[in-house]
C-alpha cells in the first residue's frame, strides 16, 4: 500500500515502508511517507506490480516515466502529510458518518 515510499529494515530485520497514519476516535486524519527518490527501485517496483496484475488477470498501468525522468534528474529527499479536510471537520463537529459532512454525493462515484 505504499508504493512511493521508501523501505528500511524495523528491529527485527523486516523491509517496511517508512510511513504512518494519524487516527483519531478511529478515524484516518493523515498519513504521510518518506518519498521513494531511487528511479532504479521505482521502476522495479512499477514492473512487479505489473508482473503481479498479469498474474491475477488485471490489465497493466501505464509506467510514469515522467515520474521516473524526474528522480533520475535527481529529485532530492522528502516526505509529506496528506491531511483529510473532510475528515477534520467529520471530528470537529462530532459526525459518525464522512458522508455528513460532505457538500456533494459520493454514492455514484
Amino acid at each position: 500500500q505504499a508504493a512511493l515510499a521508501r523501505r528500511h529494515q524495523d528491529a527485527d530485520g523486516e523491509w517496511v515502508a517508512s510511513r504512518f497514519e494519524l487516527y483519531i476516535n478511529g478515524v484516518e486524519l493523515a498519513n504521510g511517507y518518506d518519498e521513494l527518490v531511487d528511479a532504479e527501485e521505482q521502476r522495479l517496483r512499477f514492473s512487479e506490480d505489473n508482473a503481479e496484475r498479469r498474474r491475477l488477470g488485471l490489465s497493466e498501468v501505464d509506467i510514469d516515466e515522467q515520474l521516473l525522468a524526474a528522480l533520475d534528474h535527481g529529485m532530492p529527499a522528502s516526505a509529506g502529510v496528506a491531511l483529510g479536510m473532510d475528515r477534520l471537520i467529520q471530528l470537529a463537529l462530532g459526525k459518525a458518518r464522512l458522508e455528513d459532512v460532505l457538500t456533494f454525493s459520493t454514492a455514484n462515484c
